[in-house]
């Protein structure tokens, strides 16, 4: 399947043939592999205004930017920043109806691949390169984008927050290393 994958990308938009100086690659996931802006925003706008509804609250919606600047942070870590006049409790429930519609929005195939990514992993794993994804997100986001989003047909292992004796990024890059057998590799994200 590979092969068939790598034959259907036109000459010119593939690597070249070059020895390789890594084993692995391991990558960041939000901005980087997954256009988060296309699904993130709007998710978070439905959630924040169920919750300012729910919760009573009576104040100015965060801007796009302002939701962006969330991506690639532990989600609490954000939202902490976003609402630090929030009680612990009404900032956590935001946070909750906004991951509730993310989720939703998921499900009904919002996400997609920036342009290029396929190609790029087709060929990284065509030269045997091994993939990884080390991501400050939740378990059940990082499912999806393995599964529903479809990056399992490259990717071997990923990482997240909810990692088995994960609590940082460090963490997970170290972990997906020892996995792959391998201290030649390389972390890319946008960062």
């Amino acid at each position: 399947m590979r092969d068939a994958a790598l034959a259907s990308i036109p000459r010119r938009h593939r690597m070249p043939a070059t020895p390789c100086l890594f084993d692995a690659v391991v990558f960041d996931l939000d901005g980087t592999l997954v256009a988060t802006d296309r699904f993130w925003i709007d998710a978070a706008r439905v959630g924040a205004r169920r919750a300012y509804a729910e919760l009573g609250l009576d104040r100015p919606m965060p801007t796009a930017a302002e939701w962006m600047s969330l991506v690639g942070l532990p989600l609490a870590q954000g939202f902490a920043r976003l609402f630090p006049d929030l009680e612990p409790r009404v900032r956590a429930r935001v946070m909750e109806l906004c991951e509730e519609e993310e989720h939703k929005a998921l499900r009904s195939g919002g996400a997609a691949l920036l342009p290029g990514v396929a190609e790029t992993l087709t060929d990284l794993r065509a030269r045997g390169i091994r993939l990884g994804i080390a991501s400050n997100c939740g378990r059940e986001y990082l499912a999806s984008m393995m599964g529903d989003l479809g990056l399992a047909a490259w990717i071997e292992e990923g990482r997240c927050l909810d990692s088995p004796g994960i609590s940082s990024k460090s963490d997970m890059v170290a972990d997906l290393l020892e996995r792959f057998g391998t201290r030649s590799a390389v972390m890319v994200g946008d960062r």
